[in-house]
């Protein structure tokens, strides 16, 4: 008996992500175990080599997980994913605001090369930097290395998500927290014509000592996207 993971996809998730991974001829193995086998290999943090048997040979998971990155073919998912999933949630399909984020991890010790240290968060590694929709969807990720300031790494994923701006036609204003204040408020609006707001996640503490959410007319919430990625979510459009 085959056993089934938590990265295994439904007949209707297959049906909307196969159009996308069409290949000329007939391959040795179904696409769908491949794709299931590079989706388990990203959730679970395991390396190619270590794949369960379940899956294809990692050499066949591994060939096509950067066949398919060099075709763009994720990009491509992810932008009709969150069009798709703004329309059943009752929005319209672009956003016209967005939350900017980033992540500290630590690097395994394999990776070597990239890597600094975030004195904010005692973390040795890589930093994640993720731009999101109001609702936690990805709108663009930039890795680099941890010790680069969030003021300055954020430079280069707003300059990923200008290449994708023609996606955003009504995005208009980019929420941050306070890592963000200086200059790049006016770097923002000049080159990706957006509004930074920094934005004031906590009050100042009750009579019981505890922190409360600043009452605003939106929430500032902390949103986990695939159980690894974390962005901001804010009610609203």
């Amino acid at each position: 008996m085959t056993k089934k993971y938590t990265t295994a996809l439904s007949l209707t998730d297959w049906q909307i992500i196969e159009p996308y991974l069409q290949i000329q001829r007939k391959p040795k193995w179904e696409l769908k175990t491949v794709f299931e086998g590079i989706l388990y290999s990203i959730k679970n943090g395991c390396t190619w080599r270590d794949l369960p048997a379940n899956f294809p040979p990692w050499q066949t998971v591994y060939y096509y997980f950067k066949k398919w990155e060099v075709q763009g073919v994720y990009d491509l998912m992810n932008n009709e994913l969150r069009r798709i999933w703004r329309r059943r949630s009752g929005r319209k399909e672009t956003p016209s605001a967005a939350i900017i984020d980033s992540q500290s991890v630590s690097n395994t010790a394999f990776s070597t090369e990239h890597t600094g240290f975030d004195g904010g968060k005692k973390i040795k590694g890589r930093k994640r930097h993720l731009v999101t929709d109001t609702m936690g969807n990805l709108l663009a990720i930039k890795v680099h290395p941890a010790n680069i300031h969030d003021s300055k790494a954020a430079k280069m994923v707003f300059i990923k998500l200008m290449v994708e701006k023609s996606e955003f036609p009504r995005l208009t204003k980019v929420f941050a927290d306070k890592g963000y204040r200086g200059k790049l408020k006016i770097w923002t609006k000049k080159h990706i014509k957006c509004d930074l707001e920094v934005v004031k996640t906590y009050s100042r503490l009750s009579n019981n000592k505890k922190i409360m959410i600043s009452p605003k007319r939106w929430i500032v919430a902390a949103v986990e996207l695939n159980g690894h990625l974390h962005g901001w979510g804010i009610t609203g459009d």
